[in-house]
């Protein structure tokens, strides 16, 4: 009997960090549940265009649309500041998975390069925690600024130094592999511009390197800012940790 993995995600388009793992487990005869948590209102995007994007992407990748969840759009929570709603968003969260026995999640790591991923990030802490069962619980990398100059940035790289407390999992792919997963870029046409940037990062990581990289995480959890120094969503989307600390403390001492 295969598992249940649930894949917790911020945005439409954030697959392609998980593309790897969603082709391995989809290999092994698991069955994946995707999660968005937010509206994707990205600019002038509209987010039924972002949320077909995921469908045809899934679809490559072999996860069925009945598997799904876009509770961000459904209930709008908003881009770039679901750290204010995040109880909100935990509840509905957990009323969509109700009857979903979970075995894993996947989520994006905890490491600053937009709000919205380490919100991801508390969220699946959160529903790890609520359970009775000893649920896994996987952490994967989109961006960070850890070390870098401005305006540059690291894509698919985990945090490899404190705070991160645990060691990383690296698992090697053919150059087949690599190409599939890269090639889910071509399905968000509408965010070409974010993937002008993001692109040469995960190709480098998927089929140069030819690696996915993980990190099973413990049940500890410490609120603190993922490295130090300035974090990427500080210096790009000019969010201050403390803005951001002060919309999720609460939650986090009560579901952490």
């Amino acid at each position: 009997m295969g598992k249940n993995i649930v894949l917790i995600m911020a945005h439409c388009d954030d697959e392609v960090f998980f593309s790897a793992r969603i082709l391995q487990e989809i290999a092994l005869g698991n069955e994946l549940f995707c999660v968005y948590i937010t509206n994707c209102h990205h600019k002038f995007t509209d987010p039924k265009i972002r949320l077909k994007e995921s469908y045809n992407a899934l679809a490559y990748l072999g996860v069925a649309r009945a598997n799904i969840f876009p509770i961000g759009i459904h209930n709008n929570f908003p881009d770039g500041q679901s750290f204010r709603y995040i109880d909100s968003i935990f509840s509905t969260v957990q009323a969509a998975l109700t009857k979903i026995r979970m075995d894993e999640i996947l989520t994006l790591a905890w490491e600053g390069g937009h709000v919205d991923h380490d919100v991801a990030h508390l969220i699946a802490r959160a529903l790890a925690n609520s359970s009775s069962r000893n649920i896994k619980l996987w952490e994967f990398s989109a961006y960070h600024a850890y070390r870098c100059k401005k305006p540059w940035y690291h894509t698919m790289a985990l945090l490899s130094s404190p705070p991160a407390s645990s060691p990383i999992r690296e698992r090697r792919l053919t150059l087949w592999q690599g190409i599939h997963c890269f090639a889910v870029v071509r399905f968000f046409k509408s965010q070409w511009q974010t993937w002008l940037g993001l692109g040469l990062g995960c190709l480098v990581e998927l089929v140069l390197f030819r690696r996915e990289r993980s990190r099973l995480l413990p049940k500890e959890f410490s609120l603190k800012p993922p490295h130090p120094g300035s974090l990427l969503y500080e210096q790009r989307f000019k969010k201050s940790y403390e803005e951001f600390f002060e919309g999720v403390s609460l939650f986090c001492q009560t579901r952490l």
